[in-house]
């Protein structure tokens, strides 16, 4: 499906607007149609190319957004079509980290959150979906839907 994005590209400081194509649902993801994002830190310096760890570029991050269940995958069971969720990164909740209120320094963060969706930009090329399972600078990301969280609204 053709959805919206903000790019980052490798050595550009912005992000580019652009139509790019999405793979469907996995079994165990949901499509949400986003209606709020935020931008973190993370994101900036993952974007500036100066992130700790490897990251390919071109890449549509993000991980902190609000939105409308869109579509589910058969093996979601938890939320449906309509329902409104909020979303962040994933943690294990079982680390000394989780276990210390620190989720953002879980221990399995980078497996938990660096493998999403693939996503492709004319002329199909591949675009890294980053805080890959997280993203929610583009109109209709793709998440996984082990820990759902629903919106308090």
């Amino acid at each position: 499906m053709k959805i919206k994005a903000a790019v980052a590209y490798a050595g550009e400081t912005g992000f580019r607007y652009e139509d790019v194509e999405l793979e469907d649902p996995r079994p165990n993801e949901i499509l949400v149609e986003i209606e709020g994002v935020g931008l973190c830190h993370t994101d900036l310096v993952v974007r500036s190319g100066e992130a700790s760890f490897p990251f390919p570029f071109p890449a549509v991050l993000g991980h902190e957004g609000s939105g409308i269940v869109h579509a589910v995958g058969k093996d979601v069971t938890k939320v449906k079509p309509g329902d409104h969720i909020v979303m962040t990164f994933r943690s294990c909740e079982t680390c000394d980290r989780c276990h210390s209120h620190d989720p953002s320094y879980c221990r399995t963060m980078p497996q938990l959150n660096f493998a999403g969706a693939v996503m492709m930009a004319p002329p199909r090329s591949p675009i890294a979906q980053a805080l890959s399972e997280r993203t929610s600078l583009a109109s209709r990301p793709l998440r996984p839907m082990l820990l759902p969280m629903k919106a308090m609204l």
